[in-house]
């Protein structure tokens, strides 16, 4: 349904912006109708059929909306705030920022929504009903057809040998053809009346076959059925109906002008004499949909066969003017106005409350935000702490709303000095936006915010500077902060918990099937119903099942309208097997397994030091794909893209070591995405029931001793 709604926003912003370069074109062609040749005039139409074909729209001074619409006044921000981009450069449609302190009811009667379905429907019904008459019409001219005469076959093969079409076209000749025609996207083919050559002579013939096969090689053919499926698209427009028959007109001529270029004034008398015989000898009636001819009727011959008396060539200034005038009026039509938020009715972006203690700053440089995501871009300087994790949120008005998952987007861990971020906040709901820095995770404190930055518009800006922001300086890494979700991070996998309860199928029926296949059909099934995840990398949810889980259990379960993370409490159940819920995955295992996650306990987390560590979060790991690999099998594979990332940051390269032990026959499945390498390697550990530490130059693997072992 978003989709469909995207495509109805797209077609009504290409319907607008292709009506203003229509009316250009036509003022063009009015003003210089005597000096433009027939090409010319339908090579202004390049720009209208550009803008009806680009997908989005890219920022820039110079458009049509920048030229038509004035600007107005930009209200001054802090000097720490810039103005925001209006709308999503994703997908280049234009969607202002609401004010989230107010609430604004919802319509009564969604009149868009009614429009939407209107616009879908007159889709359906041209496009179905062109398709079928021009398939009944090709039937019907293909029973009926004849084999052509040897003298029509000897003269085609001339003239497109003449034309140098590189492939003769197939030849129809049928009494259900009103007139001569070419069709066809894939394979050509030439339709000819059975009395095609009754009226004309042997030289009125040979131009008006000229004339189809010119229509080949132009390339008439792939754009006339281009100009069929926009036509649908737009049909609510009136005016790019009359475009469209504008531009056929321009095409026939430009045709009849490459025909007759270098002829004879008596050639051109021929061929006009060859069109008006048409006129007389043919039904009024024409080919549907899909072909491309020679005939028309009316002041479309009319206005053909005065261009083919003149011969009119541009002049070269003209034709100068030409070549910059089609790029320039495609370049305003392709592009939208830089219109920052403070041109909309909403207020600009002010910076609102701030702390920070001495030697750290936040600063924003650039605010898009719109209902999907808020994407905010600064810079810091880091001097109090040794690293910090920066912190994007949300600080709600209404205290009784419920807590919100953490995104893994909206943090980013960075290091004592200066640079930039970029974070993302998905689904933005009302509130006060900031920018925070935490503590990163230590051993038995907590994660404490020792300075950040409100800012939003000016009725946020204002609210957050009633906060007291004390507590961020006051006080630093105690448990007195503990419980105040101002200034606690939340936990590493409410995200993914979140996902869990939010993800509902509509039934879940299993009968005496493996723990193996309900897990890969609830991975599969979550991608499929995790709609309201916008990055296509971070849809559904990933599994990790420890080798030897539940291999024995065959589980029957039969639910309707069940959260994820309850199927997954009735499955894992059934099965005797626990579950634990990852950053990145949730992990199934046996549930004699006592294990923690690996460098999650304070031990655990001190082996975790040296320069892996500083390195190991930052490499980003596109895709970690194995299927019952070794556990030698899948280190080598991570080695790779290690290698590649390390090279590509400049940085020595990073090492893990796998230290020997009992025969590891444990197969390892992961399928994760822009998952870091500290995470991966935890994962890999996990299954393979190995622990991992690090010390100066390498990650380090080896196999866990069992307490039955220790005894």
């Amino acid at each position: 349904m978003k989709t469909l709604h995207l495509l109805f926003d797209w077609t009504l912003d290409t319907s607008l912006r292709a009506t203003l370069l229509v009316v250009l074109v036509m003022t063009l062609q009015t003003l210089l109708r005597h000096r433009l040749s027939c090409r010319w005039r339908y090579a202004l139409w390049l720009p209208v059929l550009a803008v009806l074909l680009m997908p989005i729209f890219l920022p820039s001074a110079w458009s049509l909306e920048s030229l038509l619409a004035p600007s107005r006044s930009v209200p001054t921000a802090s000097a720490q705030v810039q103005t925001m981009e209006q709308g999503s450069q994703d997908t280049g449609l234009k969607t202002g920022l609401s004010n989230p302190l107010i609430t604004v009811p919802a319509p009564l009667f969604d009149w868009s929504q009614v429009g939407m379905w209107v616009w879908l429907s007159g889709v359906v019904v041209l496009l179905s009903g062109g398709l079928l008459s021009y398939l009944r019409t090709l039937h019907l001219a293909r029973n009926q057809a004849s084999p052509p005469d040897e003298a029509l076959l000897t003269e085609i093969r001339q003239i497109a040998g003449e034309a140098k079409l590189s492939r003769l076209p197939d030849i129809v000749v049928s009494p259900e053809i009103q007139s001569p025609a070419v069709t066809g996207l894939w394979r050509s083919v030439l339709m000819l009346p059975k009395s095609f050559g009754d009226p004309l002579n042997a030289e009125e013939t040979r131009l008006v076959l000229k004339h189809e096969l010119m229509h080949l090689k132009r390339g008439d053919l792939r754009i006339n059925f281009l100009l069929c499926l926009l036509l649908a698209l737009h049909w609510f427009n009136p005016l790019l109906w009359f475009a469209f028959f504008k531009a056929r007109t321009d095409r026939e001529a430009a045709c009849d002008e490459q025909v007759l270029q270098g002829e004879t004034s008596a050639r051109r008398h021929a061929y006009g004499s060859a069109l008006l015989k048409m006129e007389s000898a043919f039904p009024t009636h024409g080919l549907c949909v899909g072909f491309v001819g020679i005939f028309q009727r009316g002041s479309a011959l009319r206005t053909r066969i005065q261009a083919i008396a003149s011969a009119r060539t541009a002049a070269p200034l003209l034709r100068v003017f030409l070549w910059l005038a089609i790029p320039a009026m495609t370049f305003l039509g392709v592009t939208r106005a830089q219109t920052p938020i403070a041109q909309t009715d909403t207020p600009g972006f002010e910076v609102g409350s701030s702390n920070f203690k001495s030697g750290d700053e936040i600063r924003i440089f650039k605010v898009d935000r719109n209902a999907d995501r808020m994407i905010i871009t600064g810079a810091y300087e880091l001097g109090s702490e040794e690293s910090a994790i920066l912190l994007l949120s949300i600080t709600r008005l209404n205290t009784g709303s419920p807590k919100v998952a953490f995104d893994p987007r909206q943090q980013v861990t960075v290091q004592r000095g200066q640079g930039s971020f970029t974070l993302t906040f998905p689904n933005p709901y009302p509130g006060l936006p900031h920018v925070t820095f935490y503590q990163p995770a230590q051993p038995g404190a907590t994660n404490s915010a020792f300075g950040g930055i409100y800012f939003g518009t000016s009725e946020e800006a204002k609210a957050s500077r009633k906060l007291d922001l004390s507590y961020m300086t006051a006080q630093v890494g105690g448990s007195g902060n503990s419980g105040d979700p101002k200034k606690t991070l939340p936990p590493r996998n409410s995200y993914l918990v979140r996902k869990l309860e939010r993800i509902v199928f509509p039934q879940v029926q299993f009968s005496s099937v493996t723990l193996k296949e309900v897990v890969d059909f609830l991975e599969v099934q979550s991608r499929e119903l995790d709609t309201l995840e916008t990055n296509p990398k971070l849809r559904g949810v990933h599994f990790l099942l420890r080798q030897g889980t539940g291999t024995e259990a065959t589980l029957s379960l039969d639910l309707k309208q069940v959260p994820l993370m309850d199927v997954l409490r009735y499955v894992t159940e059934l099965a005797g097997v626990k579950f634990r819920v990852e950053p990145y995955a949730v992990l199934i295992e046996p549930l004699s397994d006592s294990s923690t996650a690996v460098a999650s306990s304070p031990d655990q987390a001190r082996a975790l030091t040296g320069n892996p560590l500083k390195y190991g979060p930052k490499i980003i790991l596109p895709q970690v794909h194995f299927r019952d690999a070794t556990l030698e099998e899948a280190l080598e594979l991570i080695r790779v893209q290690v290698t590649t990332a390390c090279d590509r940051m400049e940085i020595a390269p990073l090492n893990i070591v796998l230290k020997p032990g009992a025969p590891n026959k444990a197969r390892i499945t992961l399928d994760l995405k822009d998952v870091p390498l500290v995470e991966a390697l935890r994962y890999v550990a996990e299954l393979a029931h190995h622990s991992l530490r690090s010390d100066e130059h390498a990650f380090i693997l080896e196999p866990r001793v069992s307490k039955a072992s220790k005894n």
